[in-house]
C-alpha cells in the first residue's frame, strides 16, 4: 500500500508522514493546496489517500469531485464537528473521518479500517 498526503500545515503534514512510514508504508507523494493535489491524484501511483478536508484553493471535498479516485482509498482528516459534512464525505467514497487533533493510534485505526 502506498500513500499521498494533502494537508496545508507542514508540521501536521511531516507529522502523519512520519507516522505512516513508521507503520511500514510508502510515501509516494503529498500536496499542501488544491491544485498541488489535483495535479498529484492525476501523476501518482498511490492506493489511500490521507486528505485534509480545509485546504488553500478548494476543499477537500472539491478534490474528490474533481479527481479520479476510482480504486482508490480516502481517509479524511478535519477539525470539522458537522454531521452534514460528515454525510456527505462518506457518499464520496471516503472511508474513515479522522478528527483533529489525532493521535497515532487513531491514524493506525484509521488506516486498519480503511485496508
Amino acid at each position: 500500500m502506498k500513500f499521498a498526503i494533502v494537508e496545508d500545515n507542514p508540521s501536521t503534514r511531516m507529522t502523519v508522514k512520519f507516522a505512516v512510514q513508521k507503520m511500514g508504508y510508502p510515501v509516494v507523494a503529498e500536496a499542501e493546496n488544491y491544485e498541488e493535489a489535483i495535479k498529484m491524484i492525476e501523476e501518482s501511483d498511490f492506493d489511500v489517500l490521507l486528505l485534509d478536508i480545509l485546504i488553500p484553493g478548494g476543499s477537500g471535498m472539491e478534490v474528490i469531485r474533481n479527481s479520479n479516485m476510482k480504486g482508490k482509498k480516502i481517509i479524511a482528516i478535519t477539525a470539522l464537528e458537522q454531521n452534514s459534512i460528515d454525510k456527505e464525505l462518506l457518499k464520496l467514497g471516503v472511508c474513515y473521518i479522522l478528527k483533529k487533533p489525532f493521535s497515532y493510534s487513531e491514524l493506525e485505526d484509521a488506516i486498519k479500517k480503511c485496508l
